[in-house]
């Protein structure tokens, strides 16, 4: 693919159009792939990797316990026919085993690739960009298709959710036959050696294939990574904007029209905070003169219209009506504006602490 014509003109708009339709394309197939492998290869794993629990369970065994396997004579089966397509039976201990791991990485990303292949060479996206319409028009569609070019790697949202789910399922499965198809003749020091053993090895297991994983699906994802999608998406705005001056002026009027709206609610709260602070002075001067009820309506007042003493004052009549939990908050709203005092930061840690507060009017 071609370089990406930076900036944008009248003379090269054509280029850059053929070039983010081959890059939306390319992004397409990338998402296809993912949800393709993402799945296929949890799946797999999580097969061999109960295959390989299995046989080295099997390969550990006692004759007392021999008769576990004779129960699981089909997963015994599948097992030999596994070990035996990998490996040869007259190969020493470790190359044995070490082969049999190996295939736990290389079989699941052998499978991402070859799926990475049948995509690429079946799976051939239309994607098509608008080309009728004015010069501002075509700028405004081409800068929506370049919008919806991912750049974003595959394995980054569903993969560690699939593969717990399947960890789970295959895991509390196999329990469940054992406990119920092998009954009492499972002893209790297996049924304990299987539950720590698997699920150590699960996790151990988890924890290095999610890296190997993530690594290689990040690699493949990179063979339809398109670079630079956030410049391609800014340089298709620019030209966008300078074509289509109606559209500046509609972005100009809005933006306008936020900071309007921010300056009023800015004006809305201030006035709010000075009411507030009228309405906590009327409270003090009420509860100077004893008359606590309404004393504490007006804090409730001056709180809710954001004046931070306000709040201190209305927490602390909370506190003497035994409303801590409502004491607590209102402490927080207070210490959240910045304005607390550090005697309101101590009596919200000695009441989150727990500690008795003998809290009075006097």
């Amino acid at each position: 693919m071609k370089n990406f014509p930076s900036p944008i003109t009248a003379e090269n708009f054509n280029e850059a159009k053929l070039f983010v339709s081959k890059a939306l394309a390319k992004s397409k197939r990338k998402t296809l792939i993912g949800k393709i492998v993402e799945p296929l290869c949890a799946i797999l794993f999580f097969v061999i990797a109960a295959l390989l629990v299995f046989g080295a369970i099997l390969s550990l065994s006692d004759a007392k316990e021999m008769i576990v396997f004779e129960k699981l004579s089909f997963i015994t089966t599948i097992w030999e026919k596994y070990s035996g397509l990998l490996t040869t039976p007259d190969m020493v201990w470790y190359l044995y085993w070490g082969i049999l791991v190996a295939s736990l990485f290389v079989i699941p990303i052998l499978a991402s690739l070859i799926v990475t292949i049948i995509v690429s060479i079946a799976y051939k996206p239309s994607v098509s960009i608008e080309e009728d319409g004015t010069e501002a028009q075509k700028a405004k569609f081409l800068h929506q298709a370049a919008s919806k070019i991912s750049a974003k790697s595959s394995g980054e949202d569903t993969f560690g959710v699939i593969l717990s789910i399947i960890f789970i399922v295959l895991f509390a499965a196999f329990l469940i036959y054992a406990f119920f198809v092998l009954e009492t003749e499972f002893s209790v020091g297996l049924i304990v050696g299987l539950i720590v053993g698997m699920g150590l090895v699960g996790v151990v297991l988890y924890f290095v294939y999610s890296i190997a994983y993530v690594f290689v699906s990040t690699t493949v994802s990179n063979f339809y990574y398109v670079k630079s999608v956030g410049s391609i998406t800014d340089e298709t705005e620019k030209y966008w904007l300078s074509v289509d001056p109606e559209e500046v002026t509609r972005r100009k009027e809005e933006e306008e029209r936020r900071q309007k709206e921010a300056a009023e609610a800015r004006a809305k709260a201030a006035a709010n905070r000075e009411l507030g602070a009228q309405k906590r002075i009327q409270g003090l001067e009420e509860e100077h003169a004893g008359r606590y009820s309404a004393a504490k309506r007006l804090f409730r007042e001056a709180a809710y219209l954001g004046d931070a003493l306000g709040m201190d004052n209305y927490a602390r009549h909370c506190l003497i009506d035994g409303k801590r939990d409502d004491a607590i908050y209102w402490l927080q709203q207070s210490i959240n504006t910045g304005e607390a005092d550090s005697q309101s930061r101590e009596l919200l840690r000695a009441l989150k602490n727990g500690e008795h507060i003998n809290a009075h009017y006097n």
